[in-house]
């Protein structure tokens, strides 16, 4: 402003004087431009001697409020980017235990029971990895066993089967009568189903020692 000149006229000093304070965005004469005024009283002693009055370009204003709001476009785009970052690297981090665990399930339900889940990610996880593991171990302790007992059951059973039916093989060729050796043969015939059923059973045991070939069969064939 020039020393000496009279600005009482503008209306923000003229506010200012009569104890307001005030801001006001006017055209400048002066300047030639839009200015956002600012303007506050000057008191001594509770006693109004003058006004002061800060005056700024609005386009400036303008311009310094864009590139605040871009740094912080940028810094949120920044902050937003680390943060997807972060959430991948931790969401693969938790989820790639429970992938794990969940391949070794698919194993263990496919019949190897060998399989074992790596002991790995938080504490949750670690328990139910070895949870896992130790179920895994009594399902392969118990089928293990009631493979056996079939087995030996099976093998315990095909000696007396063999030595019945040789024995009714002999009563039969001394019997007489047809309706004894209809009865005989009867008694052979469930002794021949029951020894197929204990060949199955020893299969069935056998069968559970290794993991066994998908067999394909054409079911119009079986069935004709």
């Amino acid at each position: 402003e020039t020393l000496g000149t009279a600005y009482a006229s503008r209306p923000e000093i003229a506010a200012a004087l009569r104890g307001d304070l005030t801001q006001v965005q006017r055209q400048s004469a002066t300047l030639d431009e839009e200015i956002l005024a600012t303007a506050a009283p000057i008191l001594a002693n509770g006693r109004r001697e003058g006004a002061v009055r800060i005056t700024q370009s609005v386009a400036a204003v303008n311009d310094a409020v864009r590139r605040t709001w871009l740094g912080l476009g940028l810094i949120g785009a920044l902050v937003l980017g680390l943060g997807l970052i972060a959430g991948a690297y931790l969401s693969r981090r938790v989820s790639r235990p429970i992938l794990r665990l969940n391949d070794a399930a698919e194993k263990v339900g496919a019949g190897d029971l060998t399989v074992r889940a790596q002991v790995e990610g938080s504490a949750e996880q670690q328990t139910l990895a070895r949870t896992f593991n130790t179920m895994t171990e009594r399902l392969a302790t118990l089928l293990a066993a009631q493979t056996d007992f079939v087995a030996d059951a099976s093998h315990q059973l095909r000696t007396p089967l063999a030595g019945l039916r040789l024995h009714l093989e002999d009563v039969r060729g001394t019997v007489t009568t047809d309706e004894e050796r209809r009865s005989l043969d009867a008694c052979l015939h469930e002794t021949d189903r029951l020894a197929g059923i204990v060949n199955e059973l020893l299969e069935l045991s056998r069968a559970g020692e290794g993991h066994q070939e998908v067999a394909t069969a054409d079911p119009a064939a079986a069935l004709q």
